[in-house]
């Protein structure tokens, strides 16, 4: 848009599926603007941070852009008025959605979640493990009528299937963007985080253009806090399947120590 909306309706809920987003005074919602978009969002999220420095999803994102090579969500923080009276700061960040794509001249595609639902959090409900479970996976977004979730499948066949690292090296780059998966692996490393890990936290985009995923950066929680694993983590079966194969192993730890502005 040019120029700031100042006034549009819009749909709002809370956002967030733990009690920090919603179970306390300050708030995460969700906005679905109607017949109007923000900087060609047409919904935005804005999150109640878990840490008093609130910097943790900001900084993991903007380490992403300056490492470059990832699809990596806008953010940025605003002062959040809420019936007219300061709410606090909150972060402003971008869904990922066809408006994501859209904003980044990418072909409109399927965009898949691997996440956990607040029944899993607090009533002992059983997680699926992402990458020996389909059912763990959710299709959020589609542009067309093909609801086919036979692609996360194909992923999951060959992290698990794959025993010879010769198969599994020349496989994996037909089923994900392995250039943007190992400099994801590496900002994950660089800012201590084992957040995306086997059950939750994930978004994958299905190019339809080369029929392969790419990872989107999302809820990295640059904490750097508690951290006692120094290299290599590996919170889940793909990164740890990845980092056992020494070609793979050895191109996240170059991606590391060379981080290119983006």
């Amino acid at each position: 848009t040019s120029g700031e909306i100042s006034e549009v309706p819009a749909k709002v809920s809370y956002n967030g599926i733990s009690i920090n987003h919603w179970g306390m005074p300050w708030k995460s919602w969700r906005l679905e603007l109607e017949g109007a978009t923000y900087r060609g969002m047409s919904s935005v999220l804005l999150v109640m941070p878990r840490s008093d420095t609130q910097l943790e999803n900001w900084l993991g994102n903007e380490m992403a852009r300056r490492l470059g090579g990832i699809l990596t969500p806008d953010s940025e923080f605003v002062h959040f008025r809420l019936n007219g009276a300061l709410n606090g700061v909150r972060l402003l960040q971008e869904p990922a959605n066809q408006d994501f794509l859209k904003r980044r001249n990418l072909p409109a595609g399927k965009i898949f979640h691997g996440d956990i639902t607040t029944a899993q959090i607090y009533d002992n409900v059983r997680r699926e493990r992402l990458f020996s479970e389909q059912s763990g996976w959710e299709l959020k977004h589609a542009a067309s009528s093909d609801q086919s979730e036979a692609e996360v499948q194909r992923l999951i066949d060959v992290v698990q299937r794959l025993h010879n690292p010769y198969d599994f090296y020349y496989q994996l780059p037909e089923v994900i963007e392995v250039g943007a998966l190992l400099r994801y692996m590496a900002l994950l490393e660089i800012v201590s985080s084992v957040h995306i890990d086997e059950t939750h936290n994930w978004k994958l985009y299905l190019n339809p253009a080369t029929n392969r995923f790419e990872p989107i950066v999302f809820n990295t929680v640059a904490y750097y806090w508690k951290n006692t694993k120094s290299i290599d983590l590996a919170p889940n079966d793909l990164f740890r399947v990845v980092l056992s194969n020494p070609g793979l192993r050895e191109a996240v730890s170059a991606v590391g120590q060379a981080p290119q502005a983006r």
